[in-house]
């Protein structure tokens, strides 16, 4: 829904019941990628949970460059269990849906219910070079990006169970040095102010590579 309170802004509702990965979009293995190593050598990387949830976000941008987003989402976190009825591999048991470190009983996989809001604020400019012929194979932009959010689980409301508060702070750039080199550099920062109960998808997820293959770009993946 555009332009629904005020110019240049965006709200979105979303709603509805499914399984996801305990890391957000973007940060966790491709879902192809996984199936595929599920279904032919019967290993799962990618570890699931249920989820039912109800969110609604709002960007509305201020100027060319600077930007806000509220978000509020309600959401019921389910444990999943994995049955296995068709595969490929001779291996016919897949890894249960507990990630490293953890255990069925750890309290951050337990059936919870969370009330969450977040803010942030979102500042991009981009960078013009008229005198520096752009690469048609580098994929690199000229801007800069610094984003400052915050995120807090609210205890009590609509019986949520989460306690925590999350402040995460990025700055990027992109930068093409000539038509053939070009850099793409990110800090990322941030802290729990405190963190009593929260989902383990709710944690600071980092992007990763297990495996040699990937479908992802390389740059920001911590190679494992």
């Amino acid at each position: 829904l555009d332009n629904l309170l005020w110019n240049n802004n965006r709200l979105l509702v979303g709603f509805g019941k499914m399984s996801r990965d305990f890391k957000p979009e973007g940060t966790g293995i491709d879902p192809v990628l996984n199936s595929t190593s599920s279904w032919f050598f019967g290993k799962n990387y990618m570890k699931l949970y249920e989820a039912q949830f109800v969110k609604v976000s709002m960007t509305q941008r201020i100027n060319q460059s600077l930007s806000f987003n509220p978000s509020v989402e309600f959401s019921r976190d389910y444990p999943l269990d994995n049955h296995v009825s068709y595969k490929l591999s001779e291996n016919k048991a897949y890894e249960p849906n507990i990630p490293y470190g953890f255990t069925a009983e750890s309290p951050a996989l337990q059936k919870q219910t969370g009330f969450v809001y977040g803010l942030a604020v979102n500042y991009r400019k981009t960078q013009k070079k008229p005198w520096l012929e752009t690469s048609g194979f580098l994929f690199i932009s000229d801007f800069y990006n610094l984003r400052l959010a915050y995120n807090q689980g609210l205890r009590n409301v609509l019986a949520s169970e989460s306690d925590f508060s999350q402040i995460d702070i990025l700055f990027n750039q992109q930068a093409t040095l000539s038509p053939g080199t070009g850099i793409d550099w990110r800090i990322n920062a941030g802290m729990f102010l405190h963190a009593r109960q929260l989902h383990f998808s709710r944690y600071k997820h980092f992007r990763t590579s297990e495996i040699p293959v990937t479908f992802s770009p390389f740059t920001h993946t911590f190679q494992l």
